[in-house]
């Protein structure tokens, strides 16, 4: 789930969107002691019970807490003077709660400090039981290339970690939570990656396969985006390519800037089909979010802009645009979809429900999901409220919602950046904001420039409860925030920060680097129900 150097080509901007990276992960503190300590392409791992104390949040370190507040169970904090940030959180079958990201320089995530190559980025994938402990730190370093960021991971129903990584020799990633920056992708801005693989891991974090997805990309493309696993095993990877993209035996051709592209692998990691949907030489579109709907589909998302052609439909815009589809089991769309205006700065995300599909991000103006148009409260074209909308399994229109408020001083800074769906069919809404937002009759006010926020809402998109992480100077800013649930009512977050947060224990972290404007990392886990703070 992610992006980097989208161009903006028909607003003659170039703008940077976000798949799920770093430059840096430092120390993190679990309050036991270290029992291993791993080097390049390596892992660590820590066994012990979870401290329970109401420890320091302070500089460096995290603490794993559980009183007094009561849906707070334990919650964690890594970073150093680098970048440091998560890329996506996911549960595995068991209930363990599986974490990965990009760093450089030390991190110790409680089995003892690992090294990166160099200053430069090494990939992450840790492990955690449901109590917090350290199952497996493995980090991923490619000799020939140097630079390597996680881009997106899955969990299959086997419990195994699917980690998509991609390298170059003078990559550059980062958080997408930037100062001065709109950007609430989740994930990173990335460039210069050159090639990109799937890494299978079992649940001792020992990776059993490697699959090749691009090994020569252009450093100028987006590349592999996000990555799904179906009950079956079978894997699927979606992003960006320019140029040509060969998978296997099949290859396909660019035709615009950039196109999007869709490949499946059978669970041994072998191609099955590869697809494109692009438009012309002046066009753009990336694929960005991907889930199985449980029927031999695929549901798609992205964004584009200029022209783009679905199957036998070709859509037009003259502004950043989103869209949706359905592929069969083969790889050709059954319906599809397209919306104006629905991208500034929150890429499209999807979450399947038992009885559809869910599809979130941000948008200006004015949209129209099926049901009727949504407006912002300010029509200038600048300012964006987050979405929410329903589609059934055929792509109908179910339900649209609109979560904004009139314009605050940064009021664009409005967006989803990730969608889940609880047992009982309530939806976790993840996303930052600035200023207000009205979350369906209750109004959350940030803190920090850009706070972040989970908020429960019914099958139907309506309030149920929320939790707000808030910054609690002025200044803090948070992003790339991703949540998953395990499906007895936990509740899992993580998400990149600059400046102080307050988790719900009351002693907030701090980043390491805030003059330098480098983002530090939290995880922590809630129960349910989330403690539903004062609103306005």
């Amino acid at each position: 789930m992610r992006i980097h150097a989208i161009p903006w080509l028909l607003l003659g901007i170039a703008a940077f969107a976000g798949c799920n990276a770093i430059t840096g992960l430092g120390d993190l503190d679990f309050n036991r002691e270290p029992a291993g300590v791993g080097g390049d392409d390596s892992t660590s791992s820590a066994g012990g019970s979870t401290s329970s104390a109401g420890g320091s949040g302070g500089e460096g370190g995290g603490t794993v807490v559980e009183e007094p507040d009561p849906d707070l169970l334990w919650a964690k904090h890594f970073g150093d003077e680098a970048e440091d940030y998560p890329v996506g959180v996911a549960y595995a079958p068991n209930g363990d709660i599986v974490l990965g990201g990009t760093f450089s320089g030390t991190m110790d995530l409680g089995g003892g400090p690992l090294q990166s190559a160099g200053l430069q980025n090494d990939a992450f994938i840790a492990r955690f039981s449901p109590e917090g402990a350290p199952r497996f730190v493995r980090v991923i370093h490619d000799d020939d290339l140097g630079q390597d960021c996680v881009v997106d991971l899955a969990v299959s129903a086997t419990g195994q970690t699917v980690a998509l990584v991609g390298t170059g020799a003078s990559a550059r990633c980062m958080a997408a939570n930037r100062r001065n920056e709109i950007d609430m992708s989740r994930g990173f801005l990335f460039s210069g990656l050159t090639r990109f693989r799937l890494l299978v891991l079992d649940e001792a974090g020992t990776v059993t396969q490697t699959i090749p997805i691009c090994n020569s990309c252009s450093a100028d493309t987006v590349g592999p985006f996000s990555v799904a696993v179906d009950p079956q095993g079978n894997l699927y990877v979606g992003g960006g390519f320019t140029g040509n993209l060969s998978v296997g035996s099949a290859s396909v051709n660019a035709s615009g800037e950039e196109d999007a592209f869709v490949a499946k692998f059978t669970s041994a990691g072998n191609p099955v089909w590869l697809r494109r949907f692009g438009g012309n030489g002046n066009s753009f579109a990336v694929m960005t979010d991907l889930v199985v709907d449980g029927s031999g589909g695929l549901v798609i998302t992205g964004i584009w802009g200029g022209l783009i052609r679905i199957g036998q439909n070709q859509y037009n815009s003259n502004f950043p645009a989103s869209f949706i589809a359905r592929l069969n089991d083969n790889g050709a769309p059954s319906w599809n979809r397209v919306f104006q205006k629905t991208w500034m700065g929150a890429t499209p995300r999807l979450a399947l429900a038992s009885d559809g599909v869910l599809m979130g991000g941000d948008f200006v103006d004015s949209v129209d999901f099926g049901g009727g148009p949504l407006q912002t409260l300010a029509q200038d074209g600048d300012d964006s409220d987050l979405y929410l909308a329903k589609f059934s399994m055929g792509g109908a229109h179910v339900w649209s919602r609109r979560y904004g408020d009139a314009p605050a001083p940064l009021q664009r800074e409005q967006g989803a950046t990730s969608i889940a769906v609880e047992a009982d069919g309530n939806i976790l809404l993840g996303g930052v904001f600035g200023g207000t937002i009205d979350v369906g009759g209750t109004v959350l006010r940030a803190a920090g420039r850009r706070d972040a926020f989970v908020a429960r809402l019914d099958a139907t998109g309506a309030y149920v409860s929320h939790r707000q992480i808030r910054g609690t100077t002025t200044e803090t800013l948070q992003g790339d925030v991703v949540v998953a649930a395990n499906g007895q009512g936990n509740v899992a977050v993580t998400g990149a920060f600059i400046g102080d947060v307050d988790y719900g224990h009351g002693q907030p972290f701090r980043s390491q680097a805030q003059n330098d404007g480098r983002n530090d990392g939290i995880l922590v886990l809630y129960k349910q129900p989330f403690y539903n703070e004062p609103a306005e």
